[in-house]
């Protein structure tokens, strides 16, 4: 997943540069992975963990990590997991509005 991930940003990055051939930065991109099956998630959440001897090299490899909210589930603090989800929805909701193209913009 960490790898598909990777290729879904870059493919966003890829668009958005031909259409912003000038920018001097890419945007922001926060992706969003939702599992809900039955056995605990065991792949790799970071690129050096898909990549033989990975940690030795872990500097000069992408670094996100595909973070885990089940422990915060599971403890029964679910306060923290609406709240993160809430923000998600919420940028789903404005990422086309005009206050959100002024900060975005800001990279270009």
């Amino acid at each position: 997943m960490v790898f598909r991930l990777l290729c879904c940003m870059v493919n966003i990055w890829k668009e958005w540069l031909d259409q912003n051939p000038d920018a001097k930065c890419l945007p922001v991109i926060f992706p969003a992975v939702l599992y809900h099956g039955k056995k605990k998630w065991k792949s790799p959440r970071t690129m050096g963990g898909m990549i033989q001897g990975g940690e030795e090299f872990s500097e000069h490899l992408p670094d996100f990590t595909v973070n885990s909210m089940t422990e915060e589930i599971s403890d029964g603090d679910e306060c923290s997991v609406r709240m993160a989800l809430g923000t998600v929805l919420y940028l789903f909701k404005h990422i086309f509005d005009k206050e959100a193209e002024d900060i975005f913009a800001k990279c270009r």
